[in-house]
């Protein structure tokens, strides 16, 4: 079975917005998982943007090609593109692209505002239901779960052979070296941060939103306590939209 979504980034530039708002998603993501708190931005006046990360949108093949320093250039170029237009940028990410949203906070300093650090993996474990998550999204194994389905549709590699798999066994190494590598840098994030997880989550082990607690300078925490690494039901998705407006027109207006 093959997903026949298309995992294209977005741009709305809004007329007279002085804040861009850029979307990172994760480890083998998509920038669809973002769609509702981009349609939530646009219609309060702020501008958007996401990135497709190097070596996502197509083979598998593709993804074990690339690695840790496309995505990090890839972030900081759409980050000083973006900059030479708009005074504000926010940076929201999904877990690999949390970290790398934390990261670009911490190299740019003059440009980045504020942060939404969504699903932070700090500390990946492997519950049996991520185990069983990740194996239907790698072979496509079709299920009525609505955080299996989710998931699957919010992997923008596609499916592929298992030697392929294995070729890609770097790349998560990659990972670790990011997660290390964030951590580290997160004494130098001197703007707020709004930490979101759930309370669920199959990847991220909350154990992770300490590790962001005791190293950040400002922020503020929501849990979400219905939801997954992946999927967010609609009570979830409302209160996550809610917060996510209002950590941006705190920024805005400066009210922090």
């Amino acid at each position: 079975m093959e997903s026949k979504i298309t995992h294209a980034p977005f741009l709305h530039e809004a007329e007279n917005a002085d804040t861009v708002v850029i979307f990172i998603h994760g480890f083998m993501g998509s920038p669809n998982q973002f769609k509702a708190l981009a349609d939530a931005a646009v219609k309060r006046g702020y501008s958007v943007s996401s990135l497709l990360l190097p070596g996502h949108g197509g083979s598998g093949w593709d993804f074990a090609k690339t690695g840790r320093r496309n995505w990090e250039k890839a972030v900081n170029e759409h980050i000083g593109q973006h900059a030479a237009k708009y005074p504000n940028i926010v940076l929201t990410g999904h877990s690999m692209g949390a970290l790398l949203s934390l990261s670009a906070a911490a190299d740019f300093p003059s440009a980045v505002k504020g942060v939404v650090a969504i699903a932070s993996p700090f500390f990946i474990r492997l519950r049996p239901d991520a185990v069983k998550m990740s194996y239907s999204v790698a072979f496509g194994k079709p299920s009525d779960d609505e955080r299996i389905k989710t998931a699957y549709e919010l992997c923008s590699v596609e499916r592929s052979h298992l030697l392929t798999y294995m070729r890609g066994m770097p790349r998560y190494l990659d990972l670790f070296h990011i997660i290390r590598e964030t951590r580290r840098k997160l004494c130098l994030v001197d703007v707020p941060v709004l930490i979101v997880h759930a309370a669920g989550d199959e990847v991220a082990d909350i154990r992770g939103v300490k590790i962001l607690e005791n190293a950040l300078k400002k922020y503020d925490k929501l849990v979400l306590e219905r939801s997954g690494h992946y999927y967010i039901p609609p009570d979830d998705t409302a209160l996550l939209i809610r917060e996510f407006i209002a950590f941006l027109d705190m920024l805005k207006n400066g009210t922090r």
